[in-house]
């Protein structure tokens, strides 16, 4: 009896381990990998750049004009690409033509076609800036492009033949203006500036023949083009 029931056991576990099958072994789950991408880190700053430069007014003028003052940018990562203001007294030179009929006399004026006037303004700057980079390398060989508008003031100016008073020309004008620079070095940098005033300069613009009748209208704004040198601080 013992013998048949040790038999019956044996074919028991014989059979359970003969079956055909796997035994899964649980893999253990992929760690996510964690994102490798490098950060940027955007970081805004504050530079400033002192600043000279001489002007030319176009119109027949002989003489050049200048300009001192400075700005100041709020850009990313120091790359000048961004919002700036500036503060700046320029002196400008321009011809305006002059009547053969003096209106506040009522009498004929001196026989000058034209008069040379220096105009001292007072200028605000504002406007957003953008770096160009085309060798690859920092600043250096980087084109520099701002794109603005200038509120200014005039503060005084001198006339020729004793005609063209500071009471002929608006106090307040607005003009745009577009900048072209480049690096010499890593913080000095050259500009040519165009600026274009929005509104005419002189408050009569009439031209009048010597017997005081009118003969047509004069253009009294200001295209000027300057050369500028600044240094980034």
């Amino acid at each position: 009896m013992k013998q048949l029931l040790a038999l019956i056991i044996f074919s028991s576990v014989t059979t359970v381990f003969s079956q055909s099958g796997t035994i899964k072994v649980a893999k253990p789950k992929p760690v996510p990998k964690k994102d490798t991408a490098a950060i940027v880190n955007v970081i805004q700053v504050w530079s400033y750049k002192p600043f000279i430069a001489s002007n030319y007014s176009f119109k027949d003028n002989n003489k050049l004009g200048y300009e001192a003052g400075i700005s100041f940018n709020r850009s990313v990562n120091k790359s000048l690409a961004g919002a700036w203001f500036g503060l700046s007294y320029c002196a400008e030179q321009q011809f305006f033509e002059l009547s053969s009929y003096d209106k506040q006399k009522q009498e004929k004026a001196a026989p000058f076609s034209q008069s040379q006037n220096k105009s001292e303004y007072l200028k605000l700057s504002m406007g957003v800036g953008e770096m160009l980079n085309l060798l690859g390398g920092r600043r250096r060989g980087d084109l520099y492009i701002e794109l603005g508008i200038v509120p200014k003031y005039l503060l005084k100016t001198s006339n020729e033949y004793n005609r063209l008073f500071y009471s002929d020309f608006r106090k307040y004008n607005i003009a745009g203006k577009v900048n072209f620079g480049f690096f010499i070095k890593r913080r000095l940098l050259f500009e040519m500036i165009y600026s274009h005033d929005f509104l005419e300069n002189l408050k009569d613009r009439n031209i009048y023949d010597q017997t005081g009748a009118y003969i047509g209208k004069q253009h009294s704004k200001t295209k000027l083009l300057s050369f500028s040198a600044s240094y980034i601080f």
